[in-house]
């Protein structure tokens, strides 16, 4: 019977690098929220976008291809959000290069999430 070494080792290395992906975007989630002006009501879809992408890479740590599907949906509709945000907010080119950069490592993380949820899978067939 093969051996499959690699599985904890991947799923660790992707559970570690959700983990530090979610303490930078709580920081700056945090932040935001603590700020003495406020969030403005353009920026509250960015806001709640954000907090399903972290509570889905939270979520994969346990459940990894339901929590990397929310990641991977979580950033699009951040992507759209921020989108939405930016060009309500008059920063058409900026704006679009937030909006396709923000997103990015939660897409990492996800298609991760979502590759390792898969060879996780595979392995439980191939054992029995």
């Amino acid at each position: 019977m093969p051996t499959h070494d690699y599985l904890p080792t991947t799923r660790w290395m992707t559970r570690a690098l959700g983990l530090m992906i979610n303490a930078f975007f709580l920081l700056v989630l945090l932040l935001a929220l603590t700020n003495e002006d406020g969030i403005p009501p353009q920026g509250w879809p960015v806001v709640v976008c954000l907090a399903v992408c972290i509570a889905g890479v939270f979520s994969a740590c346990r459940w990894t291809r339901p929590g990397g599907r929310i990641v991977v949906a979580g950033a699009f509709a951040l992507c759209v959000a921020a989108l939405y945000s930016a060009f309500i907010t008059g920063l058409p080119w900026e704006g679009l290069v937030l909006a396709l950069v923000y997103p990015v490592p939660f897409f990492i993380v996800g298609s991760l999430f979502l590759v390792d949820g898969q060879a996780v899978e595979e392995h439980l067939n191939s054992e029995g």
